[in-house]
């Protein structure tokens, strides 16, 4: 039966999207998932409780269910009295294939393939003694290096044995008997569960079963059918799905131990903790290693050195199996419901794309006081999940907090508020990156920066309107020249005798930091860079300040200040603030008596 339907995606967190299956029976239930060779995505449906009509489904990658195609059962020795298809994969013949968990009338279990067109053919393992088989693990297919179907079987014959089975194209069925013994390597008894190709062209396979010291197994075994088994070092791991990475080696999941492995082509066994590792497991577009959680709710992601990131599925209870589909995404089957409520489950196919960018849950928050010489600090706000870096920017913006512009060099999460920041608002923008990409969100900004208190004695206070006032004038001239501001000429004009000028630069392309520089009477030399302008000591002077930048050019954002002082004197304050396309913007104000402090009132 072929089924065309449209499914309404159900969008989730941070580029997740399901598509409900519309479902003849809410007693179906999905076993596995595999992409197809001609480009949608198949899974394996079976029926609880036993007797219904299994089916092998697909889906194409908008959504749309494009056929559910009935498993036939029947009284013939080809076909199954019950079926219970549990691993699918896509075979090199363009078919899919899939293990089928159910019986024939001899008890026999089965392999079977679907057509493109839905056409399904099965093929019984001929064995003769009794399946042992769960409909759940220990019985999984992979495509192997000859271009034939390689499956796992956890049925036992009379001495004990169980099988790495092959078969071809013409279903002709070959079944290799996991060694066991007595020896370190070799187990007790074997339970294999799950099987993959790997890089050195031999097929890798999980066993549950456990050596003489009580360790699980991962095999190998030849295309010749030549086996062999190394011990997983964590005890209890009760292995279950295996996967070929990105770096070569074969990846595994350990549920009973909180674990993901990794088995080199020599054995070599290296294990990271995770925390939910349930049983599917594939190697991704982005190199990384994608598993499902047991804990039902989370996929997870674990990086070639371990590190692990758990990705919510909101209100799931049972994500069983994921593939990397046609596209280039993770792909997955997911349950919502309650076995409570008898059985009533809702069946979705899921899809996530990667990679997977961060997803910002709450902005970052800005935390100090706006005083000129405090410290603000910056948190890094709650993200989806932990990301690989996570990066800052400090940004200046007019009082209102708009028109922010960044502060080169102000990248760390914390900020030293300056004479230059005064009257102006603050925000910091947090860069969370992942080898999906970046995402930056700024917080919200400061309180206008407002200058540090200067208390003033009594007498000050009092006499202020005689104190003398620094008159000086500035002339300046700037050049634009692409992303650079140059400064051709900064002239302070008519300086009192005994009074002198700081200079600061902040940001990028400032030749210094702080400097102060004075003018000098007649007498003598000074050939330290920037420190005076000769003149008569009981006149005004000129300071010409633009060679201190010794011709380089000024960033967008840059900030100079100049503070003329005299002590006891009322000063005077120059700030100049670069911006994109334009020429600096410029604010003339107060400063405190001998200090470089704004004045409340001048």
């Amino acid at each position: 039966m072929v089924v065309a339907s449209q499914a309404m995606a159900t969008a989730l967190p941070g580029g997740l999207e399901e598509f409900p299956m519309p479902l003849e029976s809410p007693h179906s239930f999905p076993n596995a998932i595999a992409p197809g060779s001609e480009g949608s995505i198949w899974f394996t449906e079976s029926w609880e409780p036993p007797g219904g009509e299994a089916r092998v489904g697909r889906i194409a990658l908008s959504g749309v269910l494009t056929g559910e195609f009935a498993i036939p059962t029947g009284a013939q020795s080809n076909l199954p009295e019950s079926s219970l298809p549990e691993s699918i994969a896509p075979g090199s013949d363009g078919d899919m294939w899939f293990t089928n968990g159910g019986t024939n009338d001899a008890g026999e279990n089965l392999i079977g393939r679907v057509t493109p067109a839905g056409g399904i053919e099965e093929f019984p393992i001929p064995s003769g003694y009794q399946s042992l088989l769960s409909y759940t693990e220990g019985f999984e297919i992979a495509s192997g290096p000859d271009g034939d179907m390689w499956f796992t079987d956890e049925r036992e014959d009379q001495e004990g044995h169980a099988f790495i089975g092959r078969i071809t194209h013409s279903g002709k069925i070959t079944e290799f008997p996991i060694p066991t013994g007595m020896q370190p390597n070799l187990p007790e008894k074997s339970i294999p569960i799950s099987i993959a190709l790997g890089a050195d062209g031999n097929m890798w396979f999980t066993d549950q079963g456990t050596s003489k010291e009580g360790h699980n197994l991962v095999g190998r075994i030849t295309p010749t059918g030549v086996i062999k088994e190394f011990p997983i070092p964590t005890l209890a791991s009760s292995p279950t799905g295996i996967a070929l990475g990105s770096d070569g080696d074969m990846w595994f999941i350990e549920p009973g131990a909180s674990k993901v492995g990794r088995i080199d082509p020599t054995g070599g066994i290296t294990e990271f903790m995770t925390p939910s590792p349930g049983y599917g497991i594939i190697s991704g577009s982005d190199g990384n290693i994608w598993l499902m959680g047991s804990n039902g709710k989370t996929i997870e992601r674990v990086t070639m050195t371990g590190e692990v990131t758990s990705i919510p599925l909101l209100g799931s209870v049972g994500p069983l199996d994921l593939t990397k589909g046609p596209d280039g995404n993770i792909w997955f089957i997911d349950n919502y419901g309650s076995m409570e409520a008898g059985y009533e489950f809702a069946f979705f196919i899921g899809r996530l794309i990667t990679p997977y960018a961060p997803v910002n849950i709450m902005q970052p928050m800005i935390s100090g006081s706006a005083i000129e010489g405090q410290v603000l600090s910056v948190s890094e706000g709650l993200w989806a999940h932990i990301s690989a870096a996570v990066g800052y920017q400090w940004q200046i913006c007019d009082r209102q907090g708009n028109h922010c512009e960044d502060l080169p060099g102000a990248i760390g999460s914390t900020y030293l508020l300056g004479i230059g920041d005064i009257g102006y608002t603050l925000r910091a923008v947090v860069r969370a990156s992942d080898l999906g990409g970046s995402v930056s969100v700024a917080s919200a900004p400061s309180e206008p920066v407002v200058a540090a208190s200067t208390p003033l004695s009594a007498h000050s206070q009092t006499a202020k309107v005689n104190r003398p006032v620094v008159s000086s004038t500035m002339t300046w001239r700037f050049e634009l020249s692409q992303s650079r501001i140059f400064v051709r000429s900064l002239i302070v004009h008519g300086l009192p005798p005994g009074g002198f000028a700081e200079v600061a630069c902040h940001g990028l392309g400032c030749a210094f930091a702080h400097v102060r520089v004075a003018a000098i009477a007649d007498k003598g030399s000074c050939r330290r860079q920037g420190c005076a302008t000769r003149h008569p000591s009981n006149t005004l002077a000129n300071l010409s300040l633009a060679r201190l930048f010794r011709g380089h050019g000024l960033g967008i954002g840059a900030r100079v200040s100049v503070s003329v002082i005299k002590k006891g004197w009322i000063g005077k304050l120059f700030v100049f603030a670069t911006r994109k396309y334009r020429l600096p913007n410029v604010r003339i104000t107060c400063l405190a008596p001998g200090s470089v402090s704004i004045a409340h009132t001048c």
